[in-house]
């Protein structure tokens, strides 16, 4: 299971470089496992970041209070600023 969201993973990142390449953005990538709350908040904290951009799926109540935000994890945990963009 690990590996199948590891290539997927892989994949969606691949793609996200293609994109910023094409229009002249460097865009350095980072897998991490983990609680991805907290992973961001330490990897922005580790290469000392100026800005975290997150997206917000706008999940329910009924899925926030189960599986929880990570944007309102990263929000409320992170010393970074933090931009959050509505999908």
């Amino acid at each position: 299971m690990y590996r199948v969201l590891e290539k997927e993973g892989n994949g969606v990142l691949e793609q996200a470089k293609k994109y910023a390449a094409d229009t002249g953005v460097t865009a350095i990538t980072h897998m991490k496992q983990g609680h991805a709350g907290s992973e961001i908040v330490t990897l922005a904290e580790k290469e000392k970041t100026d800005l975290i951009m997150i997206g917000s799926h706008g999940k329910s109540r009924a899925d926030r209070i189960l599986i929880g935000s990570v944007s309102i994890y990263v929000v409320t945990h992170s010393k970074v600023t933090t931009m959050v963009v509505r999908s």
